[in-house]
């Protein structure tokens, strides 16, 4: 059996067949004969987060339409003694009477709307709890119509003193609002009104549940003295905290339009309340302050179970948010199975918003996160999981923005041992595009010192493994090897600065389009960009590799690089971007190489589709292609030679320490054949 639903079932087959009889007396009467303290908008607990603001205990009130709710005794019994409640129902005026005989400041009274018995200004506060709801139905009105409605309003407005408050529990359909706003704005200069729609957000899990699929609202009218000027007249909307702040809206449509992405969310909700989802849904959460994404939501279940019941929240700290199992479907599901969750709610953080603790996230994401649950989840309390960061302490040394878009150099510390400097495309899913080993003064940035011989970049050390199949490595060694490198993708400029200083007797070119990454590459990274054996052009790579094979110093290159990183929101590549992907680029570079000269591509994709089309536009230029890979790394590197023996050549070398001593830190990884592809 599943979760029970609060009553929602029962208190649905109570909805008329025909939404018109919602404004018929008939109807009523049998509705309050079949229910018992009906709450179909909430009690005054589920509503007393919005209405409270609005209310104090010396006001009179006014309640609209009170049918056999306890909406009076509930606020009598919280302090607010003198309301007067109206029904157009005899019996349910008679039940109430009987019913609060003794809360001696609360009176009901059998009447119209359109005819109220009380004086003119009596009231401090009028409270609508779904009576114009019901006699506004969405469809044609054939009972009342709007003459009734608009009496209604004209009597609210007669009966509320100066300031006085006109507070409407809705479900807020668009003809309830284009009323609303039409009749106000055709009084505004003989009787003013600031008119305010909030979401209502309900303090009880039961009435959370009741509604996930009405998102109910809470129309405040304040009744002014005197007219407010043009650029004042306006209808500000709040809407559920976490979708953005306060507006103000100039227009009915623009007003449904935020509207609607309330009413989306609710309906998010109600898809993940009912139903086993068949992929997975997001969204992103902002904040209802500053407008700035704060939560970026993914949910979704275990395909291979029937039953969903077992739920949680995954917390993912921006740092880590680009790693395999929280970035790509396969590793989400990956996740879900090691946590043993059947729906995982991940919820990824923003860098530069503000979070406390689990428990104060708890109570952020609140009835959100709970209303997500599945069907099946009897849990009250649900599982907030969360992952930490992997270093000790971060700090940012300066920033700025260029061609690739913004961009960092970090200070991290992983350990007393280990600490590096980074150079991070902070809008590229927080990749990584360089990382040094600093060997001093990690907390004075001017100061600081990096090894230029240590790759921490597992992909920069499988690169390197291209040139263990150079033919003529295995008799000279690096210190010999007389080599003209290429490398397509400057970022810190770390494996030209080593292929530099490792190999003396090598030329490198270094190729980029941002210019600033020049710059960063010498001042942060201790790029030589002074020496003669490093040529840096900045160019477009695309351009310059089918341009330098017919150029006046056109110099066959023994092995080009290509580190170049893209936007992989755009079609799932992080490396290559789409643009270098392809046959007729990767021919492209091979004219630029010697006739055994060696291609190396550093592949990044989340994607196994993307990753499988880069591989099939690789296929077969060269005679002899491989892959080097680590199990643990996301990176695959594609080489491809038509160099004799270039796999022998490959081994031979990396047997031979004496040959690669100095690269104690370089470990190429497992040579795997290259994929079969249809």
């Amino acid at each position: 059996m599943g979760r029970k639903q609060g009553g929602s079932a029962n208190s649905n087959n109570l909805l008329p067949k025909n939404v018109d009889e919602f404004a018929e007396p008939e109807y009523w009467e049998k509705f309050n004969k079949r229910t018992n303290n009906f709450e179909w908008y909430g009690s005054f607990a589920d509503l007393r987060q919005n209405l409270s603001r609005y209310l104090k205990p010396s006001y009179k009130y006014l309640q609209i339409g009170c049918g056999n709710s306890n909406l009076a005794s509930d606020m009598y019994d919280e302090g607010f003694k003198d309301i007067m409640s109206i029904d157009i129902d005899e019996k349910s005026i008679k039940l109430q009477r009987t019913k609060n005989s003794k809360r001696s400041g609360l009176s009901f009274e059998q009447c119209s709307v359109d005819k109220i018995s009380a004086g003119d200004k009596s009231f401090n506060v009028v409270i609508d709890k779904g009576t114009l709801d019901a006699l506004m139905p969405k469809s044609s009105i054939k009972i009342t119509g709007e003459d009734l409605v608009k009496s209604y309003f004209d009597e609210v407005v007669r009966v509320l003193k100066p300031f006085g408050l006109f507070l409407v529990v809705t479900l807020a359909q668009e003809q309830i609002i284009k009323f609303v706003s039409s009749y106000f704005s055709e009084r505004h200069l003989t009787q003013p009104f600031l008119v305010r729609i909030e979401k209502v957000e309900y303090t009880t899990e039961k009435q959370r549940k009741r509604n996930i699929g009405y998102p109910v609202y809470l129309i405040v009218l304040t009744k002014l003295l005197k007219p407010v000027n043009a650029e004042d007249q306006y209808i500000e909307y709040i809407p559920t905290k976490l979708v953005g702040p306060a507006v103000k809206c100039r227009s009915v449509g623009e007003l449904m339009d935020h509207m609607l992405t309330d009413r989306q969310l609710q309906y998010f909700i109600e898809v993940c309340a009912t139903q086993k989802l068949n992929r997975e849904y997001s969204m992103v959460l902002y904040n209802g302050e500053t407008g700035a994404p704060r939560f970026n939501i993914c949910i979704y279940d275990d395909p291979d179970v029937h039953k969903v019941k077992k739920y949680a929240i995954f917390v993912v700290p921006f740092e880590r948010a680009n790693e395999y199992l929280f970035d790509c479907v396969e590793g989400r599901q990956e996740l879900l199975k090691s946590v043993a969750m059947d729906r995982l709610c991940m919820v990824k953080l923003y860098k530069n918003e503000k979070y406390g603790s689990t428990e104060t996230l708890r109570d952020e994401l609140g009835s959100f996160a709970f209303n997500l649950r599945p069907f099946y989840c009897n849990d009250e309390s649900i599982q907030i999981l969360s992952v930490g960061v992997d270093y000790v302490e971060k700090f940012v040394v300066v920033n700025g923005e260029g061609v690739n878009g913004p961009w960092e150099i970090q200070h991290v510390k992983f350990s007393d041992d280990l600490s590096v400097r980074r150079l991070v495309f902070t809008n590229i899913a927080t990749v990584v595009q360089s990382e040094a080993k600093i060997i001093d003064c990690f907390n004075e940035p001017e100061k600081t010192v990096i090894d230029t011989k240590y790759l921490s970049c597992e992909h920069h050390q499988m690169m390197l493994g291209s040139i263990l199949f150079l033919k003529q490595f295995p008799n000279v060694g690096h210190l010999k090897l007389e080599a003209n490198f290429c490398v397509l993708g400057l970022g810190g400029g770390l494996l030209t600065t080593f292929l530099h200083d490792v190999f003396p007797k090598a030329t490198v070119t270094a190729v980029d389009i941002d210019s600033n990454v020049f710059e960063i590459a010498s001042k942060y990274f201790a790029m030589p960009a002074d020496s003669p054996r490093i040529t840096l052009v900045q160019d477009d790579a695309l351009k310059y590799i089918e341009e330098y094979p017919f150029s006046k110093s056109f110099k066959p290159f023994d092995v080009i690089f290509v580190d170049i990183s893209g936007d992989y929101q755009v079609d799932g590549l992080v490396c290559p971007p789409a643009p270098f992907a392809k046959r007729s680029v990767f021919e492209a570079m091979k004219r630029c190489l010697t006739p055994e000269g060696v291609l190396t591509v550093n592949v990044v994709s989340r994607s196994k589709l993307s990753r499988h089309n880069v591989f099939k536009e690789f296929k077969e230029i060269f005679q002899s292609q491989h892959l080097l890979k680590r199990q643990e790394d996301i990176n695959e590197i594609m080489i491809g030679t038509d160099a004799t023996n270039g796999k022998a050549t490959f081994v031979e070398s990396l047997a031979n320490p004496s040959k690669i001593s100095s690269w104690n830190t370089v470990k190429p990884g497992e040579l795997m054949e290259f994929p079969r592809l249809k």
